[in-house]
Protein backbone atom coordinates (compact mmCIF):
# COMPACT_ATOMS: atom_id res chain seq x y z
CA UNK A 1 0.00 0.00 0.00
CA UNK A 2 1.30 3.47 -0.78
CA UNK A 3 0.97 6.57 1.30
CA UNK A 4 -1.35 8.01 -1.34
CA UNK A 5 -3.85 5.20 -0.76
CA UNK A 6 -4.26 6.09 2.91
CA UNK A 7 -7.45 7.80 3.95
CA UNK A 8 -7.36 11.40 5.02
CA UNK A 9 -6.58 11.61 8.70
CA UNK A 10 -4.90 8.16 8.97
CA UNK A 11 -1.91 8.21 11.31
CA UNK A 12 1.12 6.92 9.35
CA UNK A 13 4.35 6.64 11.34
CA UNK A 14 7.70 4.89 11.27
CA UNK A 15 7.93 1.54 13.10
CA UNK A 16 9.59 3.17 16.10
CA UNK A 17 7.02 5.94 16.27
CA UNK A 18 4.20 3.42 15.79
CA UNK A 19 5.59 1.35 18.66
CA UNK A 20 5.47 4.38 20.96
CA UNK A 21 1.96 5.20 19.79
CA UNK A 22 0.82 1.62 20.52
CA UNK A 23 2.72 1.60 23.82
CA UNK A 24 4.82 -1.45 22.89
CA UNK A 25 8.43 -2.05 21.95
CA UNK A 26 9.69 -1.82 18.37
CA UNK A 27 10.42 -5.54 18.56
CA UNK A 28 6.78 -6.20 19.43
CA UNK A 29 5.67 -4.30 16.30
CA UNK A 30 8.04 -6.43 14.19
CA UNK A 31 6.59 -9.53 15.86
CA UNK A 32 3.04 -8.42 15.06
CA UNK A 33 4.07 -7.98 11.41
CA UNK A 34 5.81 -11.39 11.31
CA UNK A 35 2.72 -13.05 12.80
CA UNK A 36 0.47 -11.24 10.28
CA UNK A 37 -1.36 -9.43 13.06
CA UNK A 38 -0.36 -6.21 11.29
CA UNK A 39 -0.55 -6.72 7.54
CA UNK A 40 -1.64 -5.45 4.13
CA UNK A 41 -3.09 -1.92 4.17
CA UNK A 42 -1.54 -1.25 7.58
CA UNK A 43 1.98 -1.44 6.06
CA UNK A 44 2.93 1.53 3.89
CA UNK A 45 5.92 0.94 1.66
CA UNK A 46 8.40 -1.95 1.66
CA UNK A 47 11.59 -3.04 3.33
CA UNK A 48 13.34 -1.06 6.01
CA UNK A 49 11.67 2.15 4.92
CA UNK A 50 8.16 0.74 5.40
CA UNK A 51 5.89 2.75 7.67
CA UNK A 52 2.85 1.77 9.71
CA UNK A 53 -0.68 3.07 9.25
CA UNK A 54 -1.45 3.09 12.98
CA UNK A 55 -5.17 3.76 12.43
CA UNK A 56 -5.58 0.51 10.46
CA UNK A 57 -3.06 -1.38 12.62
CA UNK A 58 -5.14 -0.73 15.74
CA UNK A 59 -8.23 -2.19 14.04
CA UNK A 60 -6.27 -5.27 12.94
CA UNK A 61 -4.80 -5.83 16.41
CA UNK A 62 -8.20 -5.57 18.06
CA UNK A 63 -9.39 -8.40 15.83
CA UNK A 64 -6.26 -10.58 16.00
CA UNK A 65 -5.12 -10.33 19.63
CA UNK A 66 -7.06 -12.87 21.66
CA UNK A 67 -8.09 -12.30 25.29
CA UNK A 68 -5.24 -14.39 26.70
CA UNK A 69 -2.60 -12.36 24.85
CA UNK A 70 -4.16 -9.06 25.91
CA UNK A 71 -4.21 -10.21 29.54
CA UNK A 72 -0.57 -11.29 29.26
CA UNK A 73 2.22 -9.75 27.20
CA UNK A 74 -0.20 -7.64 25.17
CA UNK A 75 -1.86 -5.99 28.17
CA UNK A 76 0.00 -2.71 27.60
CA UNK A 77 -0.80 -2.48 23.89
CA UNK A 78 -2.70 0.75 23.38
CA UNK A 79 -5.60 -0.08 21.05
CA UNK A 80 -7.76 2.93 21.87
CA UNK A 81 -8.82 5.00 18.86
CA UNK A 82 -7.76 8.62 18.73
CA UNK A 83 -8.85 11.60 16.73
CA UNK A 84 -6.42 12.22 13.86
CA UNK A 85 -3.50 14.42 14.78
CA UNK A 86 -3.05 17.69 12.89
CA UNK A 87 0.02 17.59 10.64
CA UNK A 88 2.71 20.07 11.52
CA UNK A 89 2.42 21.73 8.12
CA UNK A 90 -1.34 22.20 8.57
CA UNK A 91 -1.26 23.27 12.20
CA UNK A 92 -2.27 26.85 12.92
CA UNK A 93 0.05 28.67 15.27
CA UNK A 94 -1.82 29.69 18.40
CA UNK A 95 -2.60 33.36 18.49
CA UNK A 96 -2.47 35.49 21.58
CA UNK A 97 -5.64 35.39 23.65
CA UNK A 98 -7.69 38.51 23.24
CA UNK A 99 -8.32 40.32 26.48
CA UNK A 100 -10.98 42.61 25.04
CA UNK A 101 -13.68 39.91 25.15
CA UNK A 102 -14.47 40.53 21.44
CA UNK A 103 -13.88 38.27 18.44
CA UNK A 104 -10.97 39.85 16.56
CA UNK A 105 -11.39 37.47 13.60
CA UNK A 106 -8.17 35.56 14.21
CA UNK A 107 -8.39 31.74 14.05
CA UNK A 108 -8.56 29.84 17.35
CA UNK A 109 -5.72 27.44 18.15
CA UNK A 110 -6.47 23.76 17.36
CA UNK A 111 -7.90 21.63 20.17
CA UNK A 112 -5.47 19.13 21.69
CA UNK A 113 -5.77 15.51 20.54
CA UNK A 114 -8.20 13.58 22.75
CA UNK A 115 -7.88 9.91 23.60
CA UNK A 116 -11.04 7.82 23.25
CA UNK A 117 -11.11 5.08 25.89
CA UNK A 118 -11.97 1.60 24.63
CA UNK A 119 -14.39 0.07 27.22
CA UNK A 120 -13.30 -3.46 26.36
CA UNK A 121 -9.63 -2.63 26.85
CA UNK A 122 -10.39 -0.88 30.13
CA UNK A 123 -12.38 -3.90 31.39
CA UNK A 124 -9.49 -6.24 30.55
CA UNK A 125 -6.99 -4.09 32.43
CA UNK A 126 -9.29 -3.83 35.45
CA UNK A 127 -9.74 -7.61 35.49
CA UNK A 128 -5.97 -8.07 35.28
CA UNK A 129 -5.54 -5.68 38.22
CA UNK A 130 -8.12 -7.56 40.31
CA UNK A 131 -6.35 -10.84 39.53
CA UNK A 132 -3.01 -9.45 40.69
CA UNK A 133 -4.57 -8.05 43.88
CA UNK A 134 -6.18 -11.43 44.63
CA UNK A 135 -2.82 -13.20 44.18
CA UNK A 136 -1.06 -10.70 46.48
CA UNK A 137 -3.80 -11.05 49.12
CA UNK A 138 -3.56 -14.86 48.99
CA UNK A 139 0.22 -14.73 49.47
CA UNK A 140 -0.17 -12.31 52.39
CA UNK A 141 -2.68 -14.63 54.09
CA UNK A 142 -0.35 -17.60 53.61
CA UNK A 143 2.44 -15.64 55.28
CA UNK A 144 0.18 -14.76 58.22
CA UNK A 145 -0.79 -18.43 58.56
CA UNK A 146 2.90 -19.42 58.58
CA UNK A 147 3.56 -16.96 61.40
CA UNK A 148 0.66 -18.37 63.42
CA UNK A 149 -1.58 -15.33 63.05
CA UNK A 150 -4.11 -17.52 61.22
CA UNK A 151 -5.08 -20.93 62.66
CA UNK A 152 -7.73 -23.52 61.82
CA UNK A 153 -10.74 -23.47 64.12
CA UNK A 154 -10.81 -27.31 64.12
CA UNK A 155 -7.21 -27.45 65.39
CA UNK A 156 -7.94 -24.98 68.19
CA UNK A 157 -11.10 -26.88 69.20
CA UNK A 158 -9.16 -30.18 69.33
CA UNK A 159 -6.41 -28.60 71.45
CA UNK A 160 -8.95 -27.15 73.90
CA UNK A 161 -10.76 -30.50 74.17
CA UNK A 162 -7.50 -32.29 74.91
CA UNK A 163 -6.66 -29.75 77.61
CA UNK A 164 -10.13 -30.13 79.14
CA UNK A 165 -9.80 -33.92 79.25
CA UNK A 166 -6.46 -33.62 81.03
CA UNK A 167 -7.97 -31.33 83.68
CA UNK A 168 -10.94 -33.69 84.21
CA UNK A 169 -8.59 -36.65 84.68
CA UNK A 170 -6.70 -34.70 87.35
CA UNK A 171 -9.91 -33.82 89.22
CA UNK A 172 -11.31 -37.36 88.95
CA UNK A 173 -8.05 -38.86 90.11
CA UNK A 174 -8.18 -36.70 93.23
CA UNK A 175 -11.62 -37.95 94.32
CA UNK A 176 -10.11 -40.95 96.15
CA UNK A 177 -7.92 -38.67 98.24
CA UNK A 178 -10.93 -36.45 99.04
CA UNK A 179 -12.99 -39.49 100.06
CA UNK A 180 -10.24 -40.73 102.36
CA UNK A 181 -9.95 -37.33 104.07
CA UNK A 182 -13.72 -36.95 104.50
CA UNK A 183 -14.22 -40.49 105.83
CA UNK A 184 -11.50 -39.99 108.43
CA UNK A 185 -12.94 -36.64 109.55
CA UNK A 186 -16.60 -37.64 109.71
CA UNK A 187 -16.21 -41.34 110.54
CA UNK A 188 -17.81 -42.55 107.30
CA UNK A 189 -17.01 -45.42 104.99
CA UNK A 190 -14.35 -44.34 102.51
CA UNK A 191 -15.97 -46.46 99.79
CA UNK A 192 -19.40 -44.88 100.34
CA UNK A 193 -17.96 -41.36 100.32
CA UNK A 194 -16.01 -42.09 97.12
CA UNK A 195 -19.17 -43.44 95.46
CA UNK A 196 -21.12 -40.27 96.29
CA UNK A 197 -18.31 -38.01 95.10
CA UNK A 198 -18.01 -39.85 91.79
CA UNK A 199 -21.77 -39.75 91.25
CA UNK A 200 -21.85 -35.99 91.84
CA UNK A 201 -18.75 -35.46 89.68
CA UNK A 202 -20.34 -37.29 86.72
CA UNK A 203 -23.23 -34.82 86.75
CA UNK A 204 -20.88 -31.84 87.01
CA UNK A 205 -18.81 -33.18 84.08
CA UNK A 206 -21.94 -33.75 81.96
CA UNK A 207 -23.09 -30.15 82.41
CA UNK A 208 -19.61 -28.78 81.71
CA UNK A 209 -19.33 -30.89 78.52
CA UNK A 210 -22.70 -29.63 77.26
CA UNK A 211 -21.68 -26.01 77.85
CA UNK A 212 -18.37 -26.59 76.02
CA UNK A 213 -20.14 -28.18 73.03
CA UNK A 214 -22.44 -25.18 72.67
CA UNK A 215 -19.50 -22.79 72.71
CA UNK A 216 -17.57 -24.79 70.10
CA UNK A 217 -20.65 -25.03 67.85
CA UNK A 218 -21.00 -21.23 67.90
CA UNK A 219 -17.41 -20.69 66.76
CA UNK A 220 -17.20 -19.67 63.04
CA UNK A 221 -15.03 -21.78 60.75
CA UNK A 222 -13.62 -18.61 59.22
CA UNK A 223 -13.17 -15.23 60.88
CA UNK A 224 -13.26 -12.43 58.26
CA UNK A 225 -10.11 -10.33 58.18
CA UNK A 226 -9.03 -7.44 55.99
CA UNK A 227 -5.48 -8.02 54.78
CA UNK A 228 -3.83 -4.76 53.75
CA UNK A 229 -2.30 -5.08 50.27
CA UNK A 230 0.07 -2.40 48.99
CA UNK A 231 -1.56 -0.42 46.19
CA UNK A 232 -5.07 -1.67 46.97
CA UNK A 233 -7.78 0.56 48.36
CA UNK A 234 -9.26 -0.78 51.64
CA UNK A 235 -12.68 -2.33 51.00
Amino acid sequence: MSAAAAKDGDLILSKGEAARELNVSAGRVSQYIAEAKIYGPAIVGEGRSARINVTIARQQLKASLDLGQRLGNGITTDLADREPAVAESDAVAPSPVSTSGEDDGRPMPPSPMRRVVDPFEEAIKQERLRSLQFTNREKAEQELARRGTYTLTAEIAAALASQARSMIDVFEGGLADLATAMSAKFGLSQRDVLHELRTAFVEVRRKAAETARRKVASMPNLVPDEVAIEGEEPG
